[in-house]
């Protein structure tokens, strides 16, 4: 590469360190007008450069390009020990902003697993403790979901016993079936909810239970690796 390319190339990184940190618009258009260019820098400038990319696109909701991006980024980070911008951790970053991308786009067991990574190597951390226990919840689950299909079954019970004690029982049977029809409008109504939030409670501590188990025993091992 000539002198005027190498003065060419790091004119181009400082122009970009002059774009202001939130200013996601301007750092998206920045990178995508110079892609080329981009691609010339060296490695530390090219990670940071594209680490800002990556921050911005996450900012601006474009998590399925975040997480192609990060597979490259987080190589980087690897190979050529890149751990820190500006201060900042930056495999733990994107690895954060991998799963928390992963957990827009519903790919559950994929943030879970990118979770599970990041309370391997920071047990402390809580954001990633946090975005864990979304994953767990929001996953699908099949016994979750037939209870609530349940509830759902019972309530309409419940509704069309009520219907069916306006409309038909009071003109035909006056009083006679008002307690049987009440007994089991009742009972459907209380079953329905029992279901409903004995299982909305239970799925919660579920995952939130699963998460300090993992923090813990985490925590413990790299107790045991520092002694």
């Amino acid at each position: 590469m000539s002198t005027a390319s190498i003065q060419y190339v790091s004119s181009l990184f400082q122009s970009f360190k002059e774009i202001e940190p939130d200013g996601y618009r301007s750092i998206l258009r920045f990178v995508e007008d110079h892609s080329t260019d981009i691609s010339m820098l060296p490695v530390q400038e090219y990670f940071a450069l594209q680490y800002a990319y990556a921050a911005a696109l996450f900012e601006t909701g474009g998590y399925q390009r975040v997480v192609a991006l990060s597979d490259e980024l987080l190589e980087l980070s690897i190979v050529h020990s890149l751990q820190e911008v500006d201060g900042e951790d930056a495999y733990r970053a994107l690895l954060y902003r991998r799963a928390s991308s992963l957990l827009h786009l519903m790919r559950y067991d994929e943030c879970i697993y990118v979770c599970d990574q990041l309370l391997r190597l920071h047990p402390t951390f809580t954001a990633a403790g946090i975005l864990y226990e979304k994953a767990l919840y929001q996953r699908p689950n099949a016994l979750i979901t037939r209870g609530r299909a349940l509830s759902v079954v019972l309530f309409l019970l419940a509704a069309s016993l009520i219907a069916f004690e306006v409309l038909v029982a009071e003109y035909f049977f006056g009083d006679r079936l008002d307690p049987y029809l009440g007994y089991v409008r009742n009972g459907s109504l209380f079953l329905g909810w029992s279901l409903l939030l004995f299982g909305d409670i239970a799925h919660r501590g579920f995952a939130w239970w699963r998460v300090r188990l993992r923090k813990v025993r985490y925590a413990a091992r790299r107790h045991v690796r520092k002694d």
